[in-house]
């Protein structure tokens, strides 16, 4: 009996178990752009009883919800078509089409720019005409972003970081340019750029670009072939091109790029030396060769149900190459060299993120190891006979573990968070001179360096106008550095204080405070020992240079949404310089920390939008003044050079998309003769051209017709030093033609929305 009893209460149980019901949630998105709608009316069955609202963050949750085979939900909002659907399981991203309504579009495109947490978001989705380019090519229409003539990139006339979706890119900048050039624009749904480092970031960065791609995509794959020749005056030398490639399947996403590039290695250039006004070297130079790249990077992401994500990353970096060097000498007629170069980097990363939509803890966690060689090989010859050769062979790894989070608790937004670096590296240095009066030089170091960051701030938000942020990051540095002949080992500890304020207001938006950063030197800057430029020139390390701190005030202004006004006071301390030397025959060149410094620095961006948006562009100045002072290390300014200077410079684009097919592009920089206390720069200035015609009817197969270097000169620089100069000079090759063709597979949807690469640092390994 107690048996059947058992049973009877197990069978009511579980027959009454739908009566309790269950918890359903999910997300609504925009199925143009992805991002997040709010107050979207959410029914299940079409009960008048049982709905919700999504939030901020397009989420929404329904209690009590019985247990059938079948659900059917159906979701309204005022500026979307309503959609009806069967409702399937717990967290499900649900897409609403937008009515395409003239309000709702003027409302939309007014708000493309808009500030969130002392960072200037734009909202790429909203910028029509960019979603056919790639990545590089789109950059350049966001306001106070500037391609330097280097292939780094500026935000408001400072040196800026990339970042994708939080993680830090330290390639150099021909990788990175190619990593931007292989991403189609429209994965990325908003950028971020902080025209202020408060602190959250290395104390050795001054301004951050965060490219974040679209997090919510449906189930499918794109593929996405792209190939380039270029064309020079010489001929047409080089090719290559990428495969970008995306998967979807359930909750996990897959995507890479496999690169592939063939560059012809061509340069002409002069070196000379004066010292006590005789030049004791001319040296005129001719290089030609090949070099080839491969590069692989990729992804697998898997989203849980709560939004978080587990990424592992993977990045392959290989390049060899090859090159002839034929050069004159005032006292021989004629040197040749035969120079090998090889160098490649391997990088897996893990990395976890919480969601935004977690007010009370969000961030992510990320660890990532990486290893990579750089090494060289340089044969001198005279009569086809070799006499000299230098050997480098250098390698390395690294070790990242970063923290960064953030709590919001009222009206309070605490930032907190903790990035250890651990980097090692081994440097072997041959240098043998065959029946010359020299000795032979074998030098080999190795060292170890552990960077430890930690850094917590605090924003308090008085009102929707005013708010202020006070922060302190502490950074800890100790290095050890070996060789044949000496050994060094240093720790110090710094802190980096910042206190901003911010202030926002229908058209005027603005920065005001104090911030604080480092700038370490590199490795080849301190590597003992010596390492041969020419006949003439040897670089020598220094041991014992110090870091650099600055210390600044800062007013970055926005006017009328758009244009920036920006200010910013530094003062610097060992400023480090390029320290030439001679015994009458022979320069020395080596790094010391020289004196202090003070920079005055001006920005000024004019973004424009015309002719119904089918113009625009933008118009960007800067002008610096350093000067300086405190003078260290027995150093004195060369004869007839001043303590101060000013400089500045231009950029300006402009872009113009007649129709939906056409797109055009201008680009130029122009730089007036710079000049600074140890080296003069020639003026030069250059123009980009651009045209882009997307054909078939789905417009998917992309035609692309740049012309780049246009008007540039030589390029001239003369470092001075006590009574003498020295001069480098390399000639201009002409301007480049490049063709590419780009094609989107269409098969399957669309997932081209999503995009997430880890990309390690070799910066330190050199």
């Amino acid at each position: 009996m107690a048996k059947k009893t058992v049973y009877i209460m197990s069978f009511l149980f579980f027959a009454t178990l739908p009566l309790f019901g269950q918890v359903v949630d999910g997300y609504v998105f925009d199925e143009i752009d992805s991002t997040a709608i709010a107050n979207v009316l959410v029914k299940v069955d079409n009960n008048s009883e049982l709905f919700a609202l999504t939030d901020s963050h397009g989420y929404f949750k329904l209690d009590s919800v019985a247990l059938k085979d079948s659900h059917i939900i159906s979701m309204s909002h005022i500026s979307f078509n309503s959609l009806t659907t069967k409702l399937t399981s717990n967290g499900t991203t649900y897409y609403l089409k937008p009515k395409y309504e003239k309000l709702n579009e003027v409302v939309v495109e007014s708000n493309w720019i808009y500030r969130k947490d002392g960072m200037v978001v734009v909202d790429f989705g909203k910028m029509k005409m960019e979603q056919n380019l790639q990545l590089s090519d789109a950059l350049r229409h966001i306001p106070g972003i500037v391609k330097n003539s280097n292939g780094n990139y500026s935000l408001g006339g400072k040196n800026a970081v990339i970042y994708v979706n939080n993680v830090k890119q330290n390639i150099s900048p021909q990788s990175l340019e190619a990593f931007l050039e292989s991403l189609p624009a429209n994965i990325v749904a908003n950028i971020e750029l902080t025209f202020v480092n408060s602190g959250k970031y290395s104390a050795s960065t001054e301004a951050v670009i965060n490219i974040n791609t679209k997090s919510n995509i449906p189930l499918g794959q794109s593929v996405q072939p792209y190939a380039f020749t270029s064309f020079f005056p010489h001929g047409m030398y080089d090719t290559g091109g990428n495969i970008f490639y995306m998967v979807k399947k359930s909750r996990w996403l897959y995507n890479g790029t496999l690169s592939f590039a063939n560059e012809r290695i061509y340069k002409s250039s002069t070196d000379s030396l004066s010292y006590n006004g005789l030049k004791i070297l001319d040296d005129h130079n001719f290089s030609d060769g090949r070099n080839n790249v491969f590069t692989y990077r990729g992804s697998t992401i898997y989203e849980f149900t709560n939004k978080s994500k587990l990424s592992l990353n993977a990045f392959v970096y290989y390049d060899k190459g090859s090159a002839d060097l034929i050069w004159n000498n005032y006292n021989i007629n004629q040197y040749t060299a035969n120079k090998h170069v090889h160098s490649d980097l391997y990088n897996i990363s893990l990395s976890y993120t919480l969601p935004s939509i977690n007010k009370r803890t969000n961030g992510h966690l990320t660890y990532a190891f990486s290893y990579g060689n750089d090494n060289s090989k340089l044969d001198y010859l005279a009569k086809d006979e070799v006499y000299k050769s230098s050997d480098l062979r250098m390698s390395g790894y690294m070790n990242t573990f970063n923290i960064d989070l953030n709590s919001e608790v009222k009206s309070f937004l605490f930032s907190y968070g903790l990035q250890v670096d651990y980097n090692k590296v081994k440097d072997h240095v041959i240098y043998s001179h065959v029946n010359m009066d020299r000795n032979d030089v074998d030098e080999s170091f190795s060292g170890h360096e552990v960077l430890t960051g930690l850094y917590a701030q605090a924003k308090y938000t008085f009102s929707k106008r005013v708010s202020t942020r006070l922060g302190l990051r502490m950074e800890n540095t100790q290095y050890t550095y070996s060789s044949t002949t000496n050994n060094n080992s240093n720790h110090y500890v710094n802190f980096f204080p910042s206190l901003l304020t911010y202030i926002n207001m229908n058209n005027y938006n603005s920065i005001i405070g104090i911030v604080s950063n480092i700038n370490r030197p590199k490795y080849s800057w301190m590597v003992y020992g010596e390492r041969q430029a020419n006949d003439m020139v040897s670089m020598y390390g220094n041991r014992d240079l110090k870091p650099n701190k600055a210390y600044g005030f800062v007013i970055y202004n926005t006017l009328f949404k758009y244009m920036n006004l920006n200010f910013s006071y530094i003062l610097t301390y060992d400023f480090i310089g390029n320290i030439f030397s001679s015994n009458g025959k022979h320069l020395s060149s080596t790094y010391q920390n020289i004196a202090d410094q003070q920079t005055f620095k001006t920005n000024i961006v004019i973004p424009y939008r015309f002719a119904d948006k089918k113009v625009m562009g933008q118009f960007q100045f800067n002008l610096a003044y350093d000067k300086l002072y405190n003078f260290k290390n027995q150093f004195s300014l060369p004869a007839n050079r001043k303590c101060s200077y000013v400089n500045y410079n231009i950029h300006s684009n402009i872009s113009y998309s007649p129709a939906s097919r056409i797109y055009l592009s201008i680009d130029g920089n122009y730089y007036p003769t710079y000049k600074s206390s140890l080296m003069n720069a020639a003026a030069n200035g250059s123009l980009d051209f651009e045209l882009q015609y997307m054909m078939l009817k789905e417009k998917n197969l992309q035609l692309r017709l740049t012309l780049n270097d246009v008007f540039a000169r030589d390029a001239k620089r003369v470092f001075y030093y006590v009574d003498g100069q020295y001069s480098s000079y390399q000639r201009h090759i002409g301007p480049i033609f490049r063709l590419s063709l780009k094609y989107v597979f269409n098969k399957g949807q669309r997932v081209v929305d999503e995009y997430r690469d880890y990309t390690p640092s070799n910066g330190r390994l050199r």
